[in-house]
C-alpha cells in the first residue's frame, strides 16, 4: 500500500540535536534555544518557561517520528487536493505542524505561530536542506 514511500523508520536511536545550550541568548528562558541566525528577531523564539515545554520523547514521538510524518504529508495533501512532498522540505513542514499542532491546538485558517529555535534547530538536523538553505518563519 505504500510502496510509493521508502521507510525510512523512526528516529528512537538518532542522536538528539540540541541539547541544552551552555551558551543561551538573554531572549532564551528554558535554556535550550539558540540564535536563528537569519537576522530577524521575531524568529529567535522560546517557550520562556524555566524547563523547557518541548520534551525530547515529544519530539520524538510527534514531531520527528518518519512514520508520523508520513502520514501527517498524505492527510495534509489529501485536504489541500495538493500531490504529497516526500523531500526534506515536505517532511520538515509537517514537523513544524505537528508541533504548532500539539503546543497551541487547532488555530483556524491563516493562524500562525512560530516554533521555538529548539524545535526548528532540531527538525533541520533530522531534515536538512540539501543546499542548507531554509525559507524561515511566513506570515500568513
Amino acid at each position: 500500500m505504500y510502496s510509493d514511500i521508502e521507510d525510512q523508520g523512526t528516529v528512537g536511536d538518532h542522536q538528539f540535536a540540541a541539547p541544552p545550550n551552555p551558551n543561551p541568548p538573554r531572549w532564551c528562558k528554558c535554556g535550550r534555544c539558540g540564535d536563528m541566525g537569519t537576522g530577524r528577531a521575531r524568529e529567535n523564539v522560546c517557550c520562556q518557561q524555566d524547563q523547557c515545554v518541548t520534551t525530547e520523547e515529544y519530539l520524538r514521538a510527534k514531531c520527528l517520528d518518519h512514520n508520523v510524518l508520513t502520514l501527517t504529508i498524505r492527510l495534509h495533501a489529501d485536504y489541500m487536493s495538493e500531490r504529497s512532498n516526500y523531500r526534506a522540505n515536505g517532511y520538515r513542514k509537517a514537523a513544524y505542524r505537528q508541533y504548532i499542532l500539539g503546543r497551541y491546538g487547532y488555530l483556524g485558517k491563516g493562524t500562525r505561530r512560530i516554533a521555538s529555535s529548539f524545535v526548528v534547530r532540531c527538525v533541520r538536523h533530522w531534515f536538512p536542506a540539501p543546499d542548507g538553505r531554509y525559507m524561515g518563519y511566513k506570515s500568513a
